[in-house]
This record gives C-alpha cells, structure tokens and sequence, in this order.
C-alpha cells in the first residue's frame, strides 16, 4: 500500500470514529472538499469545519467504506467505496455506492471531490480516464 493511500484510509478510519479533527499531519492548510452531498465546495480550515458541521447535523450516523484506492498518473488517487448514514430528522438510511478523487500535496489532502451514486461514480471514473 502506498503512503498516499495510508493516508486516505488513516482519514477515513477516523473519520468513521467520530474524529472531525483537521489534523495538520494529515490536511494540507488549503485542504478544500467538493461535497456532491451539500453540492457546495468549501475551501480552508474554516470552510471545512462548517461542511463537517452540515454533515453531522443532518446525519447521526455517518461511516465511509473504502474498497480500493488507485493511484492516478497525476498523483490522485481514484477512491471506490461507500457511504453509510442515517438521517437525524428524516430517518432515512443512506447506503450509497461512493467514489471520491482525492489530491495530496506533500503526504497531506489537499482536495477531495466526493461522488455519492451510480451515476456519480461513473462520472467520476469518466473524469479520470485517459
């Protein structure tokens, strides 16, 4: 396994923990996450910490599955997996096929563009073929 997929399933362990912490080891200061979920895009510490607010006020239960990372030519990785959570108002269950594209910068994310769906995770296939 590669460092820059150590890192990618370290983040998803602990997010899954309930860990929201931004660690600095861990997340580049210009990290930035592209939410299909919220369909914002937030960008540094703060913007951050406000997306992960909206993610767990609206859900009580929230896990990340990872099934494989593949490194990308570029340095991405293309992330297959699954989100799991469960609707704090609505109760409704999430269990979604996911896909994430996941940028590091010198051991630490810099960006993930997450895609929640079949047709999401086709697209972002699709945007990293070639």
């Amino acid at each position: 396994m590669s460092d820059g997929e150590n890192v990618i399933r370290d983040v998803w362990r602990r997010w899954n923990s309930g860990d929201r912490e931004l660690d600095p080891e861990l997340f580049d200061p210009e990290f930035t996450v592209h939410s299909h979920l919220t369909g914002g895009t937030y960008r540094g510490e703060e913007q951050v910490r406000v997306w992960i607010s909206e993610i767990d006020q609206q859900f009580d239960g929230w896990e990340l599955g990872v099934d494989r990372a593949q490194a990308l030519a570029d340095g991405r990785f293309l992330v297959h997996g699954s989100i799991r959570g469960h609707g704090r108002a609505s109760g409704i269950e999430l269990d979604e096929p996911a896909a994430w594209i996941v940028e590091l910068r010198s051991g630490r994310l810099l960006a993930i563009h997450n895609f929640i769906g079949v047709e999401a995770v086709k697209e972002a296939e699709a945007s990293t073929a070639g």
